[in-house]
């Protein structure tokens, strides 16, 4: 370790020891490698933040860098006595604030709602939802995207998949609400009464023509929520 990693890391140690949070020299080495403050400008502007907040672990800064804010998530996730920073337009706690509005650290959702891009797929102007080799695509490009499509486990049809099962198996938007299937037995087994007759003012009445008569339906398949 460099004189200047070292000092750095001096005096990362000291600010968690002074917010009473203490941890081992490898564990610490650990934790920024893993906040992407391994290299000596990471960890020096990381070492400079600390000494210019007076609680930075518990009362966090979005104007920060971004090694500080990993390094506060992952603490946090360890269930060290430290309070993340949240992204400043969403308020959400999300293990990478990489995007910055006006100095302040972000997600990258919201960033990417604050620029708008030519989508590759339809040439309109909007939010990137998900980057390609080649460009971007808008949020109704993504949802309809045949790549993500893949055969439904419980109706064997081809659509986006929107929930899985314990197993993995995908399930389309109808095929995940709970109880579609017995809904759809029920309507499928259910009589379906006959028509009233129609009265005229006479007096006179006549019933209606019957639909013709369908044939009996296929037994639902079994449903692969309620397979257990």
């Amino acid at each position: 370790m460099t004189a200047a990693l070292a000092t750095s890391f001096t005096a990362i140690a000291d600010s968690l020891a002074a917010a009473d949070i203490v941890i081992a020299d490898s564990e610490l080495e650990n934790l920024l490698q893993r906040a992407d403050a391994a290299k000596p400008r990471s960890r020096q502007s990381l070492a400079a933040y600390l000494m210019e907040q007076a609680t930075p672990w518990t009362t966090p800064n979005p104007h920060c860098p971004y090694a500080f804010a990993r390094m506060a998530y992952l603490l946090w996730q360890s269930d060290y006595p430290v309070q993340p920073v949240a992204c400043a337009q969403c308020g959400r706690i999300t293990p990478k604030l990489d995007r910055v509005i006006d100095g302040a650290r972000c997600c990258g959702w919201c960033a990417s709602r604050r620029t708008q891009h030519i989508c590759e797929r339809c040439g309109r102007l909007g939010h990137r939802v998900t980057t390609t080799e080649t460009g971007g695509l808008c949020r109704r490009c993504y949802q309809k995207d045949p790549a993500r499509r893949e055969t439904c486990g419980g109706c064997g049809q081809s659509h986006v998949p929107s929930k899985r099962t314990a197993e993995g198996l995908p399930l389309c938007g109808n095929c995940a609400r709970p109880n579609t299937c017995a809904l759809v037995a029920a309507a499928l087994t259910t009589p379906r009464s006959s028509p009233a007759p129609a009265r005229y003012a006479s007096g006179a009445t006549t019933h209606r023509h019957a639909p013709a008569a369908s044939a009996a339906p296929s037994a639902p398949s079994r449903c692969v929520l309620n397979a257990a």
